[in-house]
């Protein structure tokens, strides 16, 4: 099966319906991120932590205690700090920074805990490189190297987020976080052509952004980046058409934007 392909609403009725379980699609992924690994689309990868997740992700579906997202595996831009992996925001600064808390994106998403028992289920695959410090438009000034266009690799993979939306193109991940302050997720659709092509599922949350569920907290900046996360949208990237999805939680919902194209139509830069 050629789970990489499949929109995200039928990866849920995939597990819902036992066709597959979280720990065999994450897997499936991981195996692809590391054949994927010229496109430095990733940042950080831990199989261990991940297939720790989806194993949980597998007993909290066979307990009938699952949601809707529950052990769809999910990458995370590096801007966002995530327990269990290195978060970076792809400087140098803190290369090796291990967070002891998640960002709230990341913990309204991830699994549910004792900190934060509305979570979503979703699995995480790993850590997706970006612009340091999310300036940058290209991904061309990650310390950690450029992240590069599955269409075409001698193009640039757009930015900040082109670590998420790369991941996204070649099938290495189903769905990514990423963020837009000057028009940088829009930008990602002329670089990557995934907005034209692909589908660039942008949450973009009317004010204020504390009272939804994707917010502020836990998000890395440098000295000007206090103005700059306070006006970001965060939101979610995906090869889809059309994604809406909503958890059990009221205030927490998924709403996305629409691609002009439809998937069949649309070739794969990664078989």
């Amino acid at each position: 099966m050629s789970w990489h392909k499949t929109p995200i609403t039928l990866l849920a009725k995939a597990l819902e319906a036992k066709q597959v379980s979280s720990t065999e699609l994450t897997q499936y992924f991981l195996d692809r991120i590391a054949a994927g690994k010229v496109f430095n689309a990733y940042l950080d990868v831990n199989p261990e932590l991940s297939l720790a997740q989806a194993a949980h992700a597998d007993t909290l579906r066979a307990a009938g205690k699952a949601g809707k997202l529950t052990g769809i595996p999910i990458a995370h831009k590096d801007v966002f700090v995530t327990r269990g992996w290195k978060s970076t925001a792809a400087s140098k600064m803190l290369e090796n920074y291990q967070s002891p808390f998640d960002a709230t994106v990341v913990a309204n998403l991830g699994m549910p805990n004792e900190a934060n028992s509305h979570g979503a289920g979703m699995v995480c695959l790993g850590k997706t490189n970006m612009d340091e410090f999310a300036m940058g438009s290209s991904n061309e000034n990650s310390a950690y190297g450029p992240v590069l266009n599955p269409w075409n690799t001698d193009y640039v993979a757009g930015g900040s987020s082109g670590g998420s939306a790369a991941a996204v193109a070649a099938g290495l991940a189903p769905i990514a976080t990423g963020t837009d302050t000057g028009g940088e997720g829009r930008g990602l659709g002329l670089d990557m052509q995934i907005f034209r092509l692909e589908g660039l599922l942008f949450d973009h949350f009317s004010q204020p952004l504390d009272h939804r569920g994707l917010r502020r907290y836990g998000v890395c900046s440098n000295d000007m980046g206090t103005r700059k996360a306070n006006s970001c949208c965060y939101g979610l990237i995906a090869r889809q058409k059309s994604f809406l999805l909503k958890h059990h939680n009221p205030s927490f919902s998924i709403v996305t934007a629409f691609c002009r194209h439809s998937l069949a139509q649309i070739p794969h830069p990664l078989q």
